[in-house]
């Protein structure tokens, strides 16, 4: 069988000293992280093995309910890791006037404070999952979606630009200290979270698509686990 490939918890180290998320809830946040990362693995193995021994049936309930869940616990790591990414210590409190993303959400909703009421009330929506500004790489417009658990109602091919948490893990409110001025998204839309994956890894992202700023050249790439934060 050929080698699985597996992920490694990212390194967060920097994110120390965060006004409006204590050092405390960031460490407990990146515990749930962790499972999230260890049962993907777990998961991908059992499925690998799975089908390197002929028996990958859709009919078998098993591999059924586990590819099923490999989806919420692949979106799961996914998804707090453009969440970390997101944020920096002594980030700006809003994106700066002229900068990719203010263009971006101006060129979308108009005004700036149009599109922060409407990703404000996105995320104070009733419900478990991801408050998410989502960038349609054909046109480069935004969109202020929420996601289900993890994976329900992502709008296949765009990339996340704006992620905040809206599980019960961490604060549903949002101080005025992290509302995206905590993100890195606030310096630049380029520098959207950008998470390469371990190529070869079942479930993953497809990489292919074109990034809405940056170049993909200047995407980080890897063969395997990476420790880079």
């Amino acid at each position: 069988m050929a080698d699985v490939k597996k992920y490694s918890p990212r390194d967060y180290s920097k994110l120390r000293g965060l006004t409006g998320i204590s050092d405390k809830q960031i460490e407990e946040h990146l515990k749930l992280y962790e499972g999230y990362v260890k049962r993907t693995n777990t998961l991908t193995e059992k499925l690998s093995a799975i089908c390197a021994d002929g028996k990958a049936s859709g009919a078998d309930p098993v591999f059924a309910e586990l590819t099923r869940r490999l989806g919420f616990e692949y979106s799961g790591m996914v998804n707090h890791e453009y969440y970390f990414e997101n944020m920096a210590p002594g980030a700006p409190a809003e994106a700066p006037a002229g900068s990719k993303f203010r263009k971006a959400v101006e060129a979308s909703f108009g005004k700036y404070d149009t599109w922060l009421a409407d990703f404000r009330a996105v995320a104070t929506m009733p419900g478990i999952g991801w408050a998410i500004t989502f960038q349609d790489p054909a046109t480069g417009w935004l969109s202020n979606q929420f996601i289900s658990l993890h994976q329900d109602n992502v709008p296949v091919g765009f990339h996340p630009i704006v992620v905040i948490d809206g599980w019960g893990e961490v604060p549903r409110r949002l101080p005025e200290e992290r509302r995206l001025g905590r993100g890195r998204q606030a310096r630049e839309v380029g520098e959207r979270p950008q998470r390469p994956r371990a190529p070869g890894a079942r479930g993953g992202f497809p990489r292919g698509a074109p990034a809405p700023f940056p170049d993909p050249a200047t995407l980080r790439a890897r063969d395997g686990p990476a420790e880079e934060g």
